[in-house]
């Protein structure tokens, strides 16, 4: 079989067509793949090339003093060098661990030194083995050659890492290597960070061209498609007279001049019966009042109107719903007739109704849940409180006093739902004011000591957001009630909520004692404080403090506002 012949000239232009597409697919993919391979290059030149600065900074005589065992830490100098390093992995926020490694004369890796607070959980002692070290890590050693290698897992995740030998400046030993790991999935997303400007104005400018050939194409297939509506005039008029809609036209006095034959089937009558007004052939239904106005803009106008609505009465007295979708006939500006086609809806109406019905019942049902939902949180918070009241044990009344704050945080956040006509947004403003209240009331804030000034502006979240804003305000109200005013210090806490560009931020400031010192957030034991971060990182943002005469920590979150 001929394939010329087969295809013809439409199908071998759209072959052609799907040839280029696939063509410059292919194109924008090699060309995507050699960028992100060129980018990841010159990100491991750059990891290797940090971490050779860092190099000098180690005194490898000492380090190859050092025994590789806990008693490396009374060592002198080994803090000292430690906190140099930390320092130097401080600079680059990119890079997650810094440390020395060893090797032992069986071949056993270990950490020699490692960056990280003694009290991490990803601290790794003098003398920790290192079971995980790769090939390439193990020929750094004996070759003496720094190399980035990578992404690679170990037990603390996916890396990838610059290896710098460090050697005796008198024998030429490689005694340790220099490690800075920078996470995997970091480094990914700015391999694709490089890649998207070029990748991106290279598919703009590839598709730009696709883009007016189809173009181009598409005025010829019009083109094409007006001769032949030219020439199949009879055609047209047989497709219009045996469509499932209603064509019609009538005068500027509402007077059907025109009735496609399916007037008998949707509405009974024949196309001469219904030559007549066709106001005359509407029920009384308050929607077909908008349906007349909507006809006479038009005509005044002489502008087509959006689709409407009509109720029509069939010959049998029955109600069939219609969609109408018309426009003017305008000659030397003036309007000589409307045209227009009618749509059978009445399945859609009576479907409509039922989703309506439908959608009523479930929102009864979100309700009444949340209702429930409310009283449990309520029956919770009670019986936490018994049982921190019945407790002997004045830590396990604090823990129990806590987890209640958060539960009633939650119930309020359900309250409010329940009372208000939105079952799925609250008001920040509102619910705020209730956390405040209960907060204060839970620490006995009563003799006015402790006064809580408010600055919320309305916001309306959904609710999920709003329970965790909720829970960061519980934290931050609760831990300047219990350390800023000890022993019933008066003072002031202020608690604020504000848009700021495109980010939400919530701020609780007091005027009482200040942060111990060498106070860090990013080091601290308090749950609350921990939860507080947490929670805002869950919302794509942060948590800050300041201190001096007075004390503020700041939350800021991704705009939540609706």
């Amino acid at each position: 079989m001929n394939v010329k012949t087969t295809l013809g000239p439409m199908g071998k232009s759209n072959l052609r067509f799907v040839v280029a597409i696939m063509a410059a697919l292919a194109a924008i993919s090699v060309f995507a793949w050699w960028t992100a391979k060129r980018a990841d290059l010159q990100m491991r030149s750059d990891l290797l090339q940090q971490a050779n600065l860092v190099a000098p900074a180690v005194d490898t005589e000492y380090v190859a003093t050092l025994s590789g065992t806990d008693a490396d830490l009374a060592a002198p100098g080994f803090m000292r060098l430690r906190d140099r390093l930390a320092r130097a992995r401080k600079v680059n926020p990119k890079c997650r661990f810094l440390y020395l490694l060893g090797q032992k004369r069986d071949g056993t890796v270990f950490f020699s030194l490692d960056t990280e607070p003694a009290d991490s959980e990803d601290y790794s002692p003098p003398g920790q083995a290192f079971p995980e070290a790769s090939e390439l890590l193990l020929s750094v050693f004996v070759s003496g050659l720094a190399v980035v290698e990578g992404p690679i897992s170990d037990r603390w995740g996916d890396w990838v890492s610059a290896l710098v030998p460090l050697r005796h400046p008198d024998t030429g030993m490689v005694v340790a290597v220099l490690g800075m790991d920078v996470d995997a999935n970091a480094w990914g997303w700015d391999v694709a960070g490089r890649c998207a400007l070029p990748v991106g104005l290279a598919s703009f400018v590839l598709f730009l061209g696709i883009f007016i050939v189809v173009l181009n194409r598409n005025f010829s297939i019009i083109r094409a498609q007006e001769q032949s509506i030219k020439e199949s005039e009879k055609d047209r008029r047989r497709i219009i007279e045996n469509s499932t809609n209603l064509f019609y036209s009538h005068t500027p006095d509402h007077v059907l001049t025109y009735l496609s034959p399916q007037v008998e089937m949707l509405l009974g009558y024949t196309q001469e019966e219904a030559l007549v007004r066709w106001t005359e052939l509407a029920t009384d239904n308050p929607v077909n009042e908008r349906g007349r106005e909507i006809t006479r803009h038009a005509i005044d106008t002489g502008k087509a109107q959006l689709p409407h609505e009509l109720e029509l009465r069939h010959k049998n007295g029955k109600s069939v719903w219609m969609e109408v979708r018309e426009g003017p006939v305008v000659e030397d500006g003036k309007t000589i007739a409307i045209v227009g086609a009618l749509t059978d809806i009445s399945a859609r109406k009576i479907a409509q109704e039922a989703l309506a019905s439908s959608l009523e019942e479930k929102e009864m049902l979100l309700r009444e849940l949340q209702h429930r939902v409310k009283n449990s949180l309520a029956i919770i918070t009670a019986i936490t409180q018994l049982e921190a009241n019945n407790s002997g044990d004045p830590a396990v009344c604090k823990a129990l006093q806590s987890l209640g704050g958060r539960i009633r945080t939650l119930s309020e956040l359900y309250t409010l739902l329940y009372k208000s006509e939105q079952i799925r947004d609250i008001s920040l403003e509102r619910y705020f004011e209730l956390i405040c209240e209960f907060v204060m009331e839970a620490h006995t804030v009563r003799d006015g000591s402790i006064a809580l000034k408010r600055r919320i502006i309305p916001i309306v979240v959904d609710a999920k957001h709003a329970s965790t804003l909720g829970l960061i305000l519980n934290e931050l109200l609760t831990n300047a009630l219990k350390h800023a005013f000890p022993g019933g210090r008066p003072g002031t806490i202020t608690v604020s909520l504000t848009n700021e560009g495109d980010e939400t931020v919530l701020e609780v400031e007091n005027d009482g004692e200040r942060l111990p010192e060498g106070f860090e957030l990013e080091r601290t034991r308090g749950l609350g404080l921990e939860l507080a971060k947490i929670l805002a990182i869950q919302l794509g943002g942060s948590l800050t403090y300041r201190s001096g005469e007075r004390t503020v920590f700041t939350a800021r979150v991704r705009s939540l506002e609706i």
